[in-house]
C-alpha cells in the first residue's frame, strides 16, 4: 500500500462526493422510518472510517487528467525555500496545518470534557430514594442503581458523560415526576446502548477532518440518529398517551435551553426545531421497517466506497522538464516498486535497469507500467522485442 498526497486528495474528493450524496438521502424523516436508524449509522461509519485509509491497493488503477487536476497538482507540488537551503512543498505544509489543526481541536474538546467531568465529580448525588419515587418501574431499570445523578445550577439540557463511573446531569429547574423518569429511562437506555463510547468515537473522527464541512454534516445527523434510536427503544413499549408524554417532555426541556452543547456528552435534547420535530414524527409513527431495501442500498453504498479504492487520479504533464522523449513507449517499460517506478529501457540496444523514478508522469502515457516482474512474464511483451530474461 502506498500513501501519496495524490491518494490522499483523490480519497478526500471521491468520498466527499459519495458522503454528501450519503447525507442528502439519510437525512431525510422518511429514508430513516423504512429502514431504521442503526442501519444508517453503520453505513455513516463505515463511510468515515473508509476516510481514513487514503492509500493505492495492489489492484488501484492510475486515471490520468490533464485538465484542472493537473494545475491542483502542481500547485501542491510547489516548493516553498526555508531558511538554511530547506525546502518544503505546498501539500507537506497543508498537511502540517491539517494535523495540527485537528490535534488543536481534540485537545481542546478533551480539555472542556476533564474541566466538565471534575467539576461534575465534586456534585452532589441526588439520593436513590428520590429517584425511585419518581421511577414506578424502576427494576426495569437496574442500572439507575450505580448511576450517579447529579443536579448542576448551569446545566441546560440532562446530559450523560463519562464512559467510567457515568454521571446523569441535570438542570435544577422544577422537574414533574413523569419528566424526571423519562429523562432518567432515556439516559439509562444510552448507557445500556454504550452509545457514550460511539458519540466520542464520531466526534473524535469527524474532528479530524475539520475543513471538510461535510463532515459537520455528518456529525450532527449521526448524533441525530443515535437520539432517534434511543426514543424509538423507550417508547416501543410505551401506550399512546405515555409517548404524549415522553413527547411533551422533549419539548418542555427543548424550551428551556440554549444552543451550548457540552463536548462527550449525550444530552436529552437540543435546541433544534427541526431535528426535534423529526424526533416526534418518528415516535408517533407506527410503520414498520423495510430490512431488505436498507440492506440493499446499504450494500450498494458500500460498493461504491470499495469501487473508490479501485482508482486513484493522477495528474499528466505533457512537457515535463529533464525529459526529452527517449525514453518513450517505444523503448521502455515500468515495473513499480514501492512509491516508485523501476525504469527499464533498450535505448543502448539492450533491454537493462536505467533508474528509478517516484513520478510516473514524467513518461508518456503509452508507456507500459507492470505492478511487479511476474507480470511482465505474463504479458504479451515477452514474445515481442522485450525479453524478460534480457533485463
Amino acid at each position: 500500500m502506498a500513501l501519496t498526497y495524490r491518494t490522499v486528495l483523490t480519497a478526500c474528493l471521491l468520498n466527499t462526493i459519495l458522503l454528501m450524496f450519503l447525507w442528502m438521502i439519510v437525512k431525510k424523516t422518511r429514508t430513516i422510518k423504512r429502514w431504521g436508524p442503526s442501519l444508517i449509522l453503520v453505513v455513516l461509519g463505515v463511510s468515515v472510517v473508509r476516510m481514513f485509509l487514503p492509500v493505492e491497493f495492489g489492484y488501484t488503477y492510475s486515471i490520468y487528467l490533464e485538465k484542472y487536476w493537473t494545475d491542483v497538482c502542481d500547485v501542491l507540488r510547489y516548493q516553498i525555500d526555508l531558511p538554511d537551503g530547506y525546502c518544503i512543498t505546498v501539500y507537506q505544509l497543508l498537511g502540517v496545518v491539517w494535523v495540527a489543526g485537528a490535534v488543536f481541536l481534540i485537545v481542546k474538546k478533551c480539555a472542556a470534557y476533564w474541566k466538565a467531568s471534575r467539576i461534575v465529580g465534586l456534585m452532589e448525588e441526588i439520593p436513590k430514594n428520590i429517584l425511585r419515587d419518581c421511577v414506578a418501574d424502576w427494576e426495569g431499570y437496574p442500572e439507575l442503581e450505580k448511576l450517579k445523578v447529579v443536579v448542576c445550577p448551569n446545566c441546560d439540557s440532562p446530559f450523560l458523560m463519562r464512559i467510567f463511573k457515568p454521571v446523569v446531569v441535570i438542570s435544577d429547574r422544577k422537574w414533574e415526576k413523569d419528566e424526571l423518569a423519562y429523562v432518567l429511562k432515556h439516559e439509562v437506555l444510552h448507557y445500556r446502548s454504550h452509545d457514550i463510547i460511539w458519540k466520542i468515537a464520531v466526534d473524535l473522527l469527524c474532528t479530524f477532518f475539520w475543513w471538510n464541512p461535510v463532515f459537520y454534516l455528518l456529525k450532527r445527523e449521526m448524533f441525530q440518529l443515535i437520539e432517534i434510536r434511543n426514543d424509538l427503544r423507550i417508547t416501543k413499549q410505551m401506550t399512546s398517551g405515555e409517548k404524549i408524554g415522553y413527547m411533551n417532555c422533549l419539548v418542555s426541556v427543548t424550551k428551556s435551553i440554549g444552543k451550548r452543547n457540552q463536548a462527550f456528552a449525550i444530552g436529552f435534547t437540543k435546541n433544534n426545531v427541526r431535528e426535534l420535530k423529526q424526533r416526534m414524527e418518528l415516535i408517533a409513527d407506527k410503520g414498520r421497517t423495510h430490512w431488505k431495501s436498507g440492506i440493499v442500498f446499504a450494500t450498494f453504498f458500500l460498493c461504491l466506497q470499495i469501487l473508490t479504492t479501485c482508482v486513484v487520479i493522477e495528474p499528466w504533464f505533457p512537457d515535463p522538464p529533464g525529459v526529452d522523449g527517449t525514453f518513450n513507449e517505444e523503448n521502455t517499460y515500468l515495473i513499480k516498486n514501492g512509491n516508485v517506478y523501476d525504469v527499464y529501457s533498450n535505448i543502448e540496444g539492450k533491454w537493462k535497469y536505467y533508474f528509478s523514478d517516484d513520478r510516473r508522469e514524467n513518461f508518456t502515457r503509452k508507456v507500459k507500467v507492470y505492478e511487479k516482474e511476474e507480470d511482465l512474464k505474463k504479458n504479451s511483451l515477452k514474445n515481442s522485442r522485450v525479453s524478460y530474461y534480457g533485463i
